[in-house]
């Protein structure tokens, strides 16, 4: 019995309330609709069959067929609003779900007086109380009714049909045996109300708790896919990185191998200018290998988000001049003018190694597409809360195909400078992945034969970065 009367102590998340009173007000309406669909021709076959033989009867008799006909009129009557509120609620949802919970409470207990009428007439031919019993069975077994609502109407139901009995029923045995009946059917209904009430909300709680746990398993599977993909598409570009990479090692190292190999062998035949050439050469192919090495070190530490990261006010000029430095025999072998316009006291709100990436990449490209004697310049100005990097080559330029796909992973191939130095765009796939994890920005402009200006818009402060 403890598990019949769970109800008055069971608490549900606000959630799944909601939606069991959702669902248990759209099977209520649902079954008012089917009750009138099925009420309203047996309630005419009623009436129809009672008003043949309406003359043919005693005066009792006439006045209980009489009674008959009269309510199942009013029933016929009754179910037609009922249905006609039902559909509208069901299709339009008028009236509203508040409103339509009041008036099926309404008709549920309006049954109930009907079931009393009804049993109170026949009373006039008979002993027996069918017409309560059954009504009273069908409500509790057919309508979700919290129990304690149930209980209340039929206990009302009880206590009308113990009064007015002993106004139609003279015979105190029969009174006194129908009393007993009606107790009877109030304990069998208030149990079957407590039933089936519990059974539906339980249900409906297991059904609400599979739909939760089949959304969440779509989540999860939706999310395990996009994952496999990401993961896939990683691998994709990870060996075609790779491959290229290593296409790209290979000569400046072949390159490294065969001066030092002339050098080993033939150092003494050789000139002072001969062996400073030689020893250029390799420092220019050692120093290409080791920044490719370096961006693919910090491209696979990036993937796996190993890179530390901590931003700070970092003087611009500062560092420009430090990459500079680093490159100046880069620009120097092809006779390249490096320039910086940057005010002295501008800062930036970033990562030094990670902005020191993005210049170093940046300033290094525009040497390696600029042709000899030409121009690469840095500047930058402070706008609103925001720094805009300028770096300006007088190089070779870009057509719009090739720009399009500049800053996309799975688009990069080799290429060449204009002394034929190998690039595969993994430096610039770096400039995008930090610039935008330092809270910024990067695009690039350029036309065939015109030069490139590739534009890094950072923050001026850590509260210009939020």
């Amino acid at each position: 019995m403890v598990k019949f009367f769970s109800f008055i102590t069971r608490k549900e998340p606000a959630h799944t309330l909601q939606l069991i009173n959702e669902e248990i007000l759209k099977q209520n309406v649902e079954r008012l609709i089917y009750l009138a669909g099925v009420g309203i021709p047996a309630a005419i076959i009623h009436i129809v069959f009672f008003s043949i033989n309406l003359s043919e009867t005693s005066s009792n008799d006439y006045t209980w067929r009489l009674g008959i006909i009269f309510s199942r009129s009013i029933i016929v009557l009754i179910l037609l609003v009922i249905g006609f509120i039902g559909i509208n609620h069901k299709r339009k949802s008028i009236p509203n779900k508040k409103t339509m919970q009041w008036l099926f409470h309404f008709f549920y207990s309006l049954g109930i007086l009907i079931a009393v009428w009804i049993t109170i007439i026949d009373q006039l031919v008979t002993t027996s109380i069918n017409p309560f019993l059954i009504i009273c069975i069908v409500l509790s077994v057919f309508f979700l009714v919290r129990p304690v609502w149930a209980l209340l109407n039929f206990s009302a139901g009880f206590l009308l049909l113990s009064l007015f009995l002993p106004k139609v029923q003279a015979d105190q045995s029969v009174l006194l045996s129908n009393i007993s009946y009606n107790l009877t059917t109030l304990i069998v209904v208030g149990i079957l109300s407590i039933v089936m009430w519990n059974l539906f909300r339980s249900k409906m709680k297991q059904s609400i708790t599979i739909a939760e746990q089949t959304k969440q398993l779509e989540i999860k599977n939706r999310e395990l896919k996009e994952q496999s993909a990401k993961q896939q598409m990683l691998i994709k570009m990870r060996d075609k990185f790779f491959s290229v990479i290593a296409h790209d090692l290979r000569s400046p190292l072949n390159g490294v191998l065969g001066l030092s190999e002339i050098m080993y062998r033939e150092t003494d035949q050789m000139s002072q200018a001969e062996i400073k050439n030689c020893s250029g050469s390799i420092w220019s192919s050692t120093k290409q290998t080791y920044l490719l090495l370096e961006n693919l070190l910090e491209w696979a530490q990036m993937q796996q988000g190993q890179i530390k990261f901590s931003p700070a006010g970092l003087n611009l000029q500062s560092l420009v001049h430090e990459n500079f430095d680093l490159l100046a025999e880069n620009a120097f072998q092809k006779n390249i003018q490096l320039e910086q316009n940057i005010p002295s006291g501008l800062t930036v709100w970033a990562d030094k190694s990670t902005l020191n990436s993005i210049l170093r990449n940046l300033i290094s490209n525009a040497i390696k597409f600029t042709e000899e004697g030409g121009d690469v310049s840095v500047s930058a100005k402070k706008e609103k809360n925001q720094v805009k990097i300028a770096v300006t080559d007088s190089g070779v330029g870009m057509e719009p195909s090739i720009i399009k796909n500049l800053f996309k992973e799975e688009e990069k191939t080799s290429t060449y400078g204009t002394k034929k130095e190998k690039g595969n765009g993994l430096g610039l796939i770096l400039c995008k992945d930090f610039t935008e994890r330092n809270g910024g920005t990067i695009h690039v402009e350029s036309e065939p034969g015109k030069g490139s200006t590739f534009y890094v818009i950072l923050p001026v402060s850590a509260n210009a970065q939020q």
